[in-house]
């Protein structure tokens, strides 16, 4: 099972469930002379079940032979997940009530509880279940997980999320790491007082030029005149 969940600054995801059991049929088909005849599932047959329950937005279910990709919409909320517009945080148990959207019509229970009791079963099967998630900017501190190539998403397999009593994330949104809106405004008084200063500066440097200049035209008329005279 693979799990894609891309996560917006305000909460708004796309969540993506893949199962892929064709090695496990394959599998079944040798030992099996009655799942050797078996058929492959019926697309909209197998879908209905996962419309009929699943409470994400925009759904859709696709089958192609032994893989099933159920995805959908949905708006994620306090206090699972928070952000003040420039850093974000995440409860990574959340998971396991996205994917109760599509465990009923796969007959799976997702819970500390149920991947703990799979656990041993699952890794000598071979079968994972990893979770990806990808956040709306660097990942800072994250609990549980490897953080990907990009800094942003973070791999899990779902049996360490089971594992730890804190599975939480916490990182910057891209565009406002080590943004200060009170810097901001600081800086831009400044400028607008200097500015303020150069300008009447400036300005007043050509009206003290003009008097001198009016004043020594003064005198030399003056003189003129009393030579006149």
């Amino acid at each position: 099972m693979d799990v894609q969940h891309n996560i917006q600054a305000d909460g708004a995801s796309h969540i993506s469930v893949l199962y892929d059991i064709t090695e496990m049929m394959a599998s079944l088909e040798g030992l099996s002379e009655e799942a050797a005849q078996g058929e492959t599932p019926d697309p909209e047959e197998s879908c209905a079940e996962f419309y009929e329950k699943t409470t994400w937005e925009n759904s859709n279910c696709e089958i192609n032979g032994w893989i099933f990709t159920m995805s959908g919409d949905t708006q994620l909320t306090e206090p699972a997940f928070t952000s003040n517009g420039s850093t974000y945080s995440y409860d990574l148990k959340n998971v396991y009530t996205l994917l109760n959207a599509v465990s009923e019509s796969q007959g799976q229970d997702f819970s500390d509880e149920a991947l703990t009791e799979q656990k041993e079963m699952v890794e000598l099967t071979g079968i994972t279940l990893t979770y990806n998630v990808t956040f709306p900017g660097p990942i800072s501190e994250a609990t549980v997980g490897e953080i990907g190539e990009d800094g942003k998403t973070l791999i899990i397999n779902l049996f360490d999320i089971a594992e730890t009593d804190n599975a939480s994330v916490k990182g910057d949104i891209d565009g406002s790491s080590g943004f200060n809106p009170l810097l901001l405004i600081g800086v831009l008084v400044i400028l607008a007082l200097g500015g303020g200063g150069f300008m009447m500066s400036k300005k007043k440097k050509p009206a003290s030029t003009a008097t001198t200049n009016n004043t020594d035209t003064v005198a030399n008329t003056d003189g003129a005149l009393s030579g006149t005279e």
